[in-house]
């Protein structure tokens, strides 16, 4: 097997497990903002790295997480009320991608605090 290769089935499965540790340690906010950051995120174009709206329904959001719509509404809501997105029919509106970036940071170390917290 080439090296190539080799390269790619690794990323491949640090991709995997990194999208297996948010679906089980995240809580339902940080999910929210990790998705709408992946579905805003332009590939290429880093002087417009992130589109100003996501298209997607909160239903939409919810499969895509294994989440109710309920639970995509209330993180939503809370996003909201920090002024990071707006929430209209059918997509959001990003007001600041680098907000949204903090609360999953914010998430992703109170997570990595617990589990050595726990191991301890």
């Amino acid at each position: 097997m080439g090296a190539d290769v080799r390269t790619m089935l690794a990323q491949g499965i640090n991709l995997l497990l990194d999208e297996l540790a948010c679906a089980t340690l995240l809580d339902a906010r940080a999910k929210v903002a990790r998705r709408l950051l992946l579905l805003c995120t332009r590939a290429g174009q880093p002087e417009q790295r992130h589109a100003r709206f996501a298209k997607v329904s909160q239903a939409e959001l919810g499969r895509m997480l294994g989440l109710s719509r309920q639970s995509v509404n209330a993180a939503l809501n809370g996003l909201q009320a920090a002024g990071l997105v707006r929430v209209h029919r059918f997509q959001v509106e990003i007001l600041s991608p680098e907000g949204l970036q903090a609360q999953l940071d914010e998430q992703q170390l109170d997570t990595q605090a617990g589990a050595w917290l726990s191991a301890a």
